[in-house]
């Protein structure tokens, strides 16, 4: 109990800070970090909310935000309860199911016009309905979600939480008390860790072991039953499967389209056609029966990093409506169809990242996997965040002291960073130099970079979607020229979040919003991508040099923001500018939203030459960042090639010899660094093809020592 109160404390903290700086309510933020934690993990994709819950006290209703999940088709309503309170105290089993039953009779209601037609137009609970009411057929089940900072009392029986399914459809609750949140925050894991149960799904999955604690590294061989598999997903969805197979696109294409008619007409045939399951976990029970086969009881945190498709496949083609030669997809046997499951037990944390990676990287060769979708551990996410933990941010004329921005590559770095510290002075001090409100992750990295290049219908599309839209474009140039990303970059990088975590603040404090709250995240996203591209379109553009210089916007600055947030939202509202779309959120995430806005007449008012880059001054920047991020690359390269052993040259040098000839000038020096003193300086194009052979030989296979 003491860890959750210290925990609560933590969080509490966190929470009346940043209602301090967002004007937010503390229940507000309560919602703003837990749903942010859940989307970083991959349980959610994204939620829809107004301002103000859908609150309908004699009706007993109330939901706080909804989401809809396409690939598990399942439509959440989640019911906040924040106490407030500094104790740990829990929460009953029939409080939780006072608080489900709101959510319930709302959702239930949602198709009751009659209803709806008597409310206010600004009324919360119709922006609410249209975020469900447009999913409510295609979806196969409705999640209760409760968000709560109490926790569960030890006399509630989960399995008793029981709802009566709504229009046929399976509904089921979520709980999200204290000891979940803390447990998902404090994993430093990409999902919320989970234990799957072989023993109770299928009485155990018999195994071959293939290597077995090698280097806290174990292997083995499956053959996983369809049903079971289908249980699986249906237990756990998405947090099943690593984010680079999380999109799944349905049953397009040859290889999926393939997987379902030999689904229909040859379940037998599914082993000998599909290429299986590639699988991580991160700890394992065994058993071992009465032959002496080795049987899996349990794993730990289990990760499809590849095989979405496949998984997909069984678990939607009897979902999915229709029929192929009088056979309904619905009665596809499962009991025929088996899958192979390659397993990778890495207990050691951490190699655990890498080690995933490259497992991701090797095994996808089913399907094109984007480059995006290796994100913790591209050399782009490594750069930005070496580069966080070394530039200082100028003093801002708030707190008048210099701090550091802290990029937050894998999640949960940031709690781990300050639990690593056994005094609690240097914790403080840490938290001085890395402020909390200056933490970001690669979630809201890609949310900044893809809103300055005006692509806010793609960011409205979700966290997950939009790392992938911008990060293949990062990743694409990045492979072209690497010292673009340097220290211009991430200053820029900086002053983007800037801008949005500022914009964001004002139209939220602005008295227009006040008065009709709602769509804030798509009017933000909106509002800067079109002032953009309206500076764009006179050949200016926006100076983040300043807004990097001085931490925040200029008056002038946000005074333009709020007032063309106002005209966004109030675009957004207007049914005939959404040409009749019911569903703002839907429009907000389609390019013609964006095109329409595009042809938006306007004046820019206020803002000042400071504001404004001419087209003269942004060629120079340009040229000066350009400079600039050559040297950085330079003394990168410098850094890098003195920091290898000359042992690893050697090694390196006789793996060379096999695909480079001996006589060449860059092996000549990759042998003389083998053998090389402290004293000994090459230029730098030396260095720099010396660095060459070692990708090169990285790329055929040589393994860098630790």
């Amino acid at each position: 109990m003491s860890e959750l109160l210290e925990y609560k404390t933590e969080l509490l903290n966190r929470i009346r800070l940043g209602s301090d700086n967002l004007g937010l309510t503390g229940e507000q933020n309560f919602f703003e970090e837990v749903s942010s934690l859940l989307i970083e993990a991959g349980i959610y994709d994204i939620f829809n909310k107004s301002d103000a819950p859908c609150l309908i006290p004699n009706k007993g209703m109330r939901v706080d935000a909804v989401s809809w999940n396409p690939l598990e088709k399942v439509i959440s309503a989640v019911v906040v309860d924040f106490s407030n309170s500094d104790e740990v105290i829990s929460i009953s089993q029939s409080e939780i199911t006072k608080l489900g039953q709101r959510a319930y009779r709302f959702i239930e209601s949602i198709n009751n016009d009659s209803f709806f037609d008597s409310m206010a137009v600004t009324h919360p609970c119709l922006s609410c309905r249209s975020d469900i009411e447009p999913y409510i057929d295609q979806a196969l089940k409705i999640r209760i979600t409760i968000m709560t900072d109490k926790i569960l009392s030890d006399r509630v029986k989960l399995g008793k939480l029981k709802m009566d399914p709504i229009d046929g459809k399976e509904t089921f609750f979520e709980i999200w008390d204290l000891a979940r949140i803390k447990n998902l925050d404090h994993a430093g894991m990409e999902s919320e860790p989970f234990t799957v149960d072989f023993d109770d799904l299928c009485g155990g999955l018999k195994a071959l072991p293939a290597s077995v604690d090698q280097k806290g590294i174990s292997s083995y061989l499956c053959i996983l039953p369809g049903e079971v598999l289908w249980k699986l997903y249906d237990e756990f969805g998405q947090r099943l499967l690593e984010s680079n197979v999380r999109t799944f696109l349905q049953f397009k294409g040859n290889a999926n389209t393939g997987m379902r008619q030999t689904l229909l007409k040859n379940p037998e045939n599914f082993f000998a056609f599909n290429n299986g399951l590639t699988v991580t976990s991160t700890d394992i029970k065994t058993e071992k029966d009465s032959s002496g086969n080795v049987v899996i009881k349990e794993l730990e945190n289990l990760q499809i990093v590849n095989g979405g498709q496949t998984t997909s496949a069984i678990y939607f083609g009897k979902l999915e409506k229709g029929t192929q030669r009088d056979v309904d997809f619905r009665n596809i046997d499962l009991s025929k169809a088996f899958i192979q499951m390659k397993l990778t037990v890495i207990k050691d944390e951490e190699q655990a990242e890498s080690m995933q990676s490259n497992i991701a990287r090797f095994a996808n060769t089913q399907n094109t996997i984007q480059k995006a979708d290796f994100v913790s551990n591209h050399p782009l996410h490594k750069q930005i965040e070496a580069l966080s933990r070394r530039i200082p941010a100028p003093p801002s004329a708030i707190t008048n002291t210099s701090s550091k921005w802290f990029y937050e590559r894998v999640r949960g770095q940031y709690q781990t960073s300050i639990r690593g510290f056994k005094s609690s002075s240097r914790a403080k001090n840490w938290e001085a130099e890395f402020p909390k409100n200056q933490k970001f992750s690669k979630m809201e990295m890609a949310k900044y970079e893809n809103i300055w290049r005006m692509n806010p219908h793609e960011v409205s599309k979700g966290q997950q979607f939009n790392l992938s839209a911008v990060g293949t474009k990062l990743m694409n140039e990045w492979d072209k020229n690497e010292s673009s990303f340097n220290e211009p970059f991430y200053k820029d990088l900086i002053s983007k979040a800037i801008l949005f975590k500022h914009s964001d603040k004002a139209i939220f404090k602005s008295e227009w919003y006040k008065d009709s709250p709602g769509y804030k995240a798509q009017t933000v996203t909106y509002t800067i991508s079109l002032l953009r591209y309206k500076l764009k379109s006179k050949k200016q553009d926006l100076n983040l040099e300043r807004i990097w210089k001085n931490q925040d916007l200029s008056k002038t600055l946000e005074r333009e923001v709020i007032v063309l947030g106002y005209l966004v939202q109030k675009n957004l509202l207007d049914l005939n500018f959404r040409n009749g779309v019911a569903n703002t959120s839907e429009f907000a995430k389609k390019p013609d939203c964006w095109e329409k806005f595009k042809k938006l007449n306007f004046d820019i008012k206020y803002l000042t030459d400071e504001d404004i880059l001419s087209s003269e001054a942004a060629l120079d920047k340009k040229y000066d960042d350009k400079k600039t991020g050559e040297i950085s690359s330079e003394v990168q390269s410098y850094e890098l090639a003195l920091s290898i052993s000359n042992k690893e040259w050697s090694d390196l040098y006789i793996f060379l010899t096999t695909i480079v000839p001996e006589s060449d000038k860059k092996m000549k020096v990759v042998k003389k660094l083998s053998t090389a003193s402290k004293n000994t300086v090459l230029q730098l194009f030396e260095y720099e093809g010396a660095l060459e052979l070692r990708n090169k030989a990285i790329s055929e296979g040589f393994v860098v020592p630790d």
